[in-house]
């Protein structure tokens, strides 16, 4: 294959405007996470909509290296055209005579792509609109002596119209909508999730936590409830500079007609080639047998199994299997209750949580605890911790609490992620 001709850039409006959906409550340090990869410029909330975030940059390359890389994206798009509205009837207007001028679209298509539109909303008609937005594209590309076919289950190209979750006014209440490319596919997705529960969590959301607790490739890290290991492997991915992609190298990116003649072969191998191969401290731990052999499990699909300590351990052992002021962070999800354990029960598994980590953390450390619901926590911590700090994040749907914790008496660690 030829290099990359990375002149076509210049078919697309120069800086390119991406949009990236992450998890709510990660917008910021989305954006840190991005700018380690490629420069960016105008980063941007979007503030009627939580996990939606805008930013430009000048080559389609860079755009390629961040889908790639990024740890904390779900899902990376080229964003064509933005609309601000106030009805259904009037969006449908506005589509049609903004994908009628817009010159940008073809250049996204080759005469073999086949295409299919998906319209994000939890209030507007999604199917009247995929129907209205693909006419509309089909008219553009045939004016330019462009034909398509329909794919609705295995589309080369995806367009994607994501609109406001609010329900239109027939006032002049305007919402926002935004027809993109997708760029990137599912970047949410890891492969190495095989061996999992109820209780794993996302790599992103791995990710997202680990970012804002401030972790570093230097620090001594312990996940004492490691689950089926997704904290432990993101950790290490980061530390080493690993893609979670690397074993599954196809992405929407690679059939744009705007990037045909890449050579993605020497592209990876030139990304796979700022890997690292150190051996981060990191150590996760887990009460429960089954939990370290799924996280041992997943580490190996991850390939990362040599660079993790897995330890199983109960929580009132960690005094006598680890050093005292052994780890500077401790990050952690403690789900909390279940139909499996009562009130009482977690009562006293958290008040030895605590009474551990103030034994075996840096009179510096942090202990950082991602949770669903945080009054139990709050109180058992109170004996040995302070409340240095807490957000609120989604996962999904789901609201989840990030909670600081830093020794009592001691100057506040929560790192700043505004």
């Amino acid at each position: 294959m030829k290099p990359a001709v990375l002149s076509k850039d210049v078919l697309m409006p120069s800086p390119i405007t991406a949009l990236a959906l992450v998890n709510p409550g990660f917008e910021e340090i989305a954006f840190k996470n991005i700018a380690v990869y490629a420069p960016i410029t105008n980063p941007s909330r979007i503030p009627e909509e939580k996990g939606m975030i805008t930013f430009q940059t000048n080559s389609l390359m860079d755009l390629c290296r961040i889908t790639y890389r990024s740890q904390i994206i779900n899902q990376l798009f080229i964003l064509l055209e933005k609309i601000s509205y106030t009805t259904e009837d009037d969006l449908a207007a506005q589509l049609q005579d903004r994908i009628a001028k817009n010159k940008h679209i073809a250049t996204c298509f080759t005469p073999a792509s086949a295409f299919r539109v998906y319209c994000r909303s939890k209030v507007l008609d999604n199917q009247e609109l995929e129907r209205h937005i693909g006419k509309c594209i089909d008219e553009n590309l045939a004016a330019q002596g462009i034909s398509l076919e329909i794919d609705l289950k295995h589309p080369d190209i995806a367009v994607y119209c994501i609109a406001s979750n609010r329900a239109p006014s027939s006032g002049t209440q305007h919402h926002q909508a935004y027809l993109c490319i997708d760029f990137s596919g599912d970047l949410a997705k890891r492969d190495y999730r095989v061996f999992n529960s109820s209780q794993s969590l996302r790599g992103t959301t791995a990710f997202g936590l680990l970012a804002l607790a401030g972790y570093h490739p230097k620090d001594s890290l312990l996940d004492p409830f490691a689950n089926s290991g997704t904290l432990a492997i993101e950790a290490v991915l980061f530390a080493n500079n690993i893609s979670h992609r690397q074993y599954h190298k196809t992405f929407p990116f690679m059939k744009l007609a705007l990037l045909s003649g890449t050579d993605w072969d020497a592209f990876f191998a030139k990304e796979d080639k700022a890997q690292k191969d150190i051996d981060p401290p990191i150590t996760a731990a887990d009460p429960l047998l089954r939990n370290i052999t799924a996280a041992n499990k997943n580490a190996k699909i991850a390939g990362v199994e040599k660079y993790l300590h897995f330890r199983r351990i109960d929580i009132d052992w960690h005094d006598v299997k680890f050093e005292k002021s052994g780890f500077d962070k401790i990050i952690t999800f403690i789900p909390g209750s279940s139909k499996h354990k009562h009130d009482a029960l977690l009562d006293k598994q958290f008040k030895e949580f605590f009474y551990q980590a103030e034994y075996i953390i840096k009179p510096e450390g942090s202990v950082v605890v991602l949770c669903i619901t945080a009054k139990q926590l709050l109180a058992a911590a109170e004996e040995h911790f302070e409340l240095a700090d807490e957000k609120t994040i989604y996962s999904g749907e789901q609201e989840m609490r990030v909670l600081f914790f830093k020794r009592k008496g001691k100057p506040s660690t929560a790192p700043d992620t505004a």
